[in-house]
């Protein structure tokens, strides 16, 4: 359940804490770039966001504005802690059924939820449909003394699935889901960087 009954009172979270987090950096935002957080093309805006939206493309540089509150979302979030960071991911996960300029923004910070959880999710299924079968029967083979039949191969599979399910979710009620998610964030980041370079 979420800790944020509307749409409105997640982005007011949202923009609260980006505009924290812009004065403890001594970068104070103005008032209409505080005012752009609450845009909008579908949901909840504060009145006259028309007249705002209007003079910020005038005023303002988007893409600086962008990459601006990208950092100081992901700042933000990192001082929350571990408590603050699960309520932050509460309130993106909140905005996502939406159309909202600031989720541009915690998106380019890194901090969508499901962004990360579908590309988390995206590469446990290629490791489970790919890495047991082919490693599977190597090491079941090397085991036994001899290549595994089709249904030892099977079995081994499908036991390797069963096991890698219930140690994940051991460890998310030992440790705490947000603890494990970030193990997991950090595992795959490391694995994103190892690709890039």
């Amino acid at each position: 359940m979420s800790r944020f009954s509307t749409e409105r009172d997640a982005k007011e979270f949202l923009a609260a804490e980006i505009v924290k987090e812009a004065a403890r950096q001594g970068r104070p935002l103005t008032d209409i770039e505080q005012k752009m957080l609450y845009f909008s093309e579908s949901g909840w805006t504060p009145p006259n966001m028309a007249e705002v939206a209007y003079t910020f493309d005038k005023e303002c540089d988007a893409q600086e504005y962008e990459r601006k509150i990208a950092s100081l979302a992901r700042s933000a979030r990192k001082h929350a802690g571990k408590a603050g960071a699960a309520v932050w991911s509460d309130a993106v996960r909140r905005l996502e059924a939406g159309d909202h300029y600031l989720l541009v923004m915690v998106d380019q910070a890194g901090e969508s939820a499901s962004n990360a959880m579908t590309w988390r999710a995206a590469i446990a299924v290629v490791l489970l449909i790919v890495g047991v079968p082919v490693i599977g029967p190597l090491v079941l083979g090397r085991w036994l003394g001899q290549f595994p039949t089709q249904e030892q191969s099977r079995f081994f599979a499908w036991a390797a699935a069963v096991v890698l399910a219930l140690a994940y979710s051991a460890l998310r009620l030992i440790a705490g889901r947000d603890r494990v998610d970030g193990w997991l964030d950090r595992v795959f980041g490391w694995f994103e960087r190892g690709r890039r370079t």
